[in-house]
């Protein structure tokens, strides 16, 4: 379409009382083009795609539930139920080395340029990872890739201070891993979760009233809708 009869074609939308003024929170960005003329089916993932939730309140539930298993099943000591969740602790694209207990921040060339032991900053293990590179495809490194492993890393990090601050000296940063993932998968696998967010939707879950319009519009335009999710 050429650029003038694209701006009349926007101008008449605007004029039937669409607007352009999105939110860049409600935008797609991407990095090639999609003809979606020649798209026949459109898949949907259910968290964090068509369910859209509150993360503060979602991770919270998820760290209150793990360190429940934590302590019930794997004999962790019980002032871990003290533990107070910090969304703003960890982003995805970190790494985590389960071999020392760091968490790491690195840039685009896998050069460490932060570190943290616990929930502090360890500046010290920076040089060390430049002396001997991170290879992510070593099994003691864990790429932070999801929503869904933020409270499982702040955790894991909650741990490793809380046993060291009482003097722990042999500790299996490893196997506090292992734990955390295997507690937190057990929470979301035997509907503790989900049973929570259904209690109590308005809490966890942010509603979005363009969600219906948009399935509408993929169904009128021909396509085939599906849903494929672990939830």
């Amino acid at each position: 379409m050429k650029i003038d009869a694209l701006s009349q074609a926007v101008d008449l939308l605007q004029e039937a009382g669409y607007s352009f003024n999105v939110e860049d929170t409600h935008q797609v960005y991407v990095n090639r083009d999609l003809r979606m003329s020649e798209v026949e089916w459109v898949g949907f993932d259910m968290d964090y795609t068509l369910a859209r939730y509150h993360q503060d309140r979602l991770d919270e539930l998820s760290v209150r539930h793990t360190v429940d298993t934590l302590v019930d099943l794997h004999g962790y000591p019980e002032i871990l139920r003290k533990i107070e969740p910090r969304p703003d602790f960890a982003i995805r694209g970190l790494v985590l080395d389960t071999q020392l207990g760091n968490l790491l921040k690195m840039d685009s060339h896998g050069t460490v340029g932060r570190a943290f032991h616990g929930l502090r900053p360890a500046p010290e293990s920076v040089q060390q990872y430049h002396d001997q590179p991170v290879r992510l495809s070593q099994e003691r490194y864990v790429l932070v890739d999801t929503l869904f492993a933020l409270p499982e890393i702040f955790l894991y990090a909650a741990i490793v201070q809380q046993l060291e601050d009482a003097g722990r000296k042999d500790i299996d940063f490893v196997k506090i891993y292992r734990d955390v993932r295997a507690a937190i998968d057990l929470a979301h696998a035997d509907g503790r979760i989900k049973r929570d967010i259904l209690a109590d939707l308005e809490k966890y879950v942010i509603p979005d009233p363009d969600l219906g319009r948009a399935l509408h519009n993929f169904r009128s335009a021909g396509k085939k809708l599906f849903l494929l999710t672990n939830s």
